[in-house]
């Protein structure tokens, strides 16, 4: 086939102006463009699938352009020594004519507000051209399974049917006349490597340039457009639903526009910066992040400490990588929580670090070398936060006044008339408000439907009880409020 003719096989010239709409037709040119390359490598074109290992083919039906015949020199087996020719000119004219239409296409796309998942995962982690070229080489496995056979012929070996990075290189290399970008994928020091790649034992048993680029599943699905969170995050994280004004009641507002402030001003820079919301459970400080964050239009992701301070170490990074990694797959800010307290009493009346400080201590080591910018939720204020040298502001988030809880009495329990008596006798959080209260309509209705204080009271009770299931006996009290001898005014306060 001549060469003048390549271009036109995998591309029709008259789309260049056209923007890209969808990531069907983004991935149809960026594998029309990868046949293009096979093509120009092997120097003809079609395939003798008898030459291959037979696999099972579980991807898109694509018709290859992949010459079983002569390879080049240059690429015909890691064994051998660079001895290929550049390519040809023309060669050249009709690669930089396929990168025009892409690009291109990507412009206009942008324009009108499309951007593919594959551009907008490369655009996210900063990768570069060689970055880009080595995840469209990883994908491509993904993308359809015959490239297995692609690998295999060119690695000159039947068990390499992934691309290495010995590979990636010398085809970058070839085509784009550059090495840049080889040294970052070789000590795997790029976003490719860390945050993008499947982090295989097999993979780190290889020799550096002999290590196989497998993409994780979770990348391989976003940018084929199933975005879904990663099944293996699922016991740490949770998605917080976007705010609802319908549920804000009006407190702490002067705190929340701190909150708001900062969050706008450190959220986007490229400094390390936390925001520290502590207080008791149930207090709001994930709400308070929520807000903050669906200001820029993102979704809160909430991370258990508690849970992941629990993985050996060898994981933990390896997790805490993953988190950064679905953080910017589902456009979301974190906020790592935790109810454990950090500093408890001791017996002379002071106060020690808790056992679970240092696992705390070894997590946050980890989160600030992948994330420049995070909420940290606990119940007091964290002095880990100033031990990191990094910066930090802290929010105080106490329990509310006697006037705060009647506020969120009377919008979960808007047709009662002793909301302010609820609120003056029992010391809640927001969250337990609600419980008690929704749970208060239950009882409720299974008798008069009035709501008493009897009612309110066994709904309390259930949730002060809840919590506590797992480590203590629940003993009913002999004695009520009334049988309590003290002045009127003792029983006010």
């Amino acid at each position: 086939m001549e060469l003048s003719k390549l271009y036109d096989e995998f591309f029709d010239f008259s789309e260049v102006n056209k923007p890209y709409t969808n990531d069907t037709e983004v991935l149809s040119d960026l594998f029309a463009f990868l046949d293009m390359i096979f093509t120009l490598v092997t120097g003809a074109k079609g395939i003798d699938a008898e030459d291959f290992p037979s696999r099972n083919e579980t991807g898109l039906a694509l018709d290859m352009s992949v010459s079983s015949t002569d390879l080049l020199e240059v690429l015909s087996s890691k064994r051998r020594e660079y001895q290929g020719a550049a390519l040809s000119q023309e060669s050249e004219e009709q690669l930089n004519n396929a990168l025009f239409h892409i690009a291109s296409r990507m412009r206009r796309g942008t324009a009108q507000g499309f951007v593919s998942h594959y551009d907008a995962l490369a655009m996210k982690f900063s990768l570069s051209e060689c970055e880009r070229f080595a995840l469209l080489l990883a994908l491509s496995v993904e993308y359809d399974r015959k490239y297995e056979a692609v690998y295999v012929y060119l690695h000159n070996n039947s068990s390499d049917y992934y691309p290495t990075k010995w590979l990636t290189a010398k085809l970058y290399e070839y085509l784009f006349k550059s090495d840049e970008g080889y040294k970052k994928l070789l000590d795997s020091s790029s976003p490719l490597c860390r945050f993008l790649c499947a982090d295989t034992a097999e993979r780190r048993e290889r020799g550096a340039s002999a290590q196989r680029l497998t993409l994780s599943p979770r990348v391989a699905s976003y940018i084929l457009g199933r975005n879904e969170i990663d099944s293996s995050l699922k016991e740490f994280c949770n998605i917080y639903k976007p705010f609802d004004e319908e549920e804000y009641v009006p407190v702490r507002q002067d705190t929340q526009k701190l909150i708001n402030d900062f969050y706008i001003g450190k959220a986007f820079k490229d400094e390390k910066f936390v925001i520290n919301l502590y207080g008791p459970t149930g207090i709001g400080r994930k709400y308070a992040a929520n807000i903050a964050v669906n200001l820029t239009g993102l979704r809160l992701l909430c991370v258990d400490l508690s849970k992941l301070i629990a993985l050996k170490y060898d994981n933990l990074q390896g997790t805490v990588d993953k988190i950064y990694t679905e953080s910017l797959l589902l456009g979301a800010i974190v906020c790592f929580t935790s109810d454990v307290a950090l500093v408890e009493s001791d017996n002379e009346g002071g106060t020690r670090r808790s056992q679970l400080y240092e696992k705390v201590k070894r997590a946050l080591d980890c989160i600030l070398s992948g994330f420049d910018f995070f909420f940290w939720a606990t119940p007091e204020k964290d002095d880990l936060l100033t031990a990191s040298k990094t910066e930090f502001i802290s929010f105080d988030m106490p329990m509310l006044s006697a006037n705060e809880r009647k506020l969120f009495w009377d919008k979960y329990l808007p047709e009662s008339k002793n909301n302010a008596g609820f609120a003056n006798q029992y010391i809640l959080s927001p969250s337990n408000i609600k419980k008690a209260a929704q749970t208060a309509v239950d009882m409720a209705e299974l008798e008069d439907g009035e709501i008493t204080f009897d009612i309110i009271s066994k709904s309390v009770r259930q949730q002060s009880v809840n919590p506590l299931g797992s480590y203590a006996t629940r003993i009913n009290a002999v004695f009520s409020w009334d049988d309590l001898i003290i002045s009127d005014e003792q029983k006010r306060q």
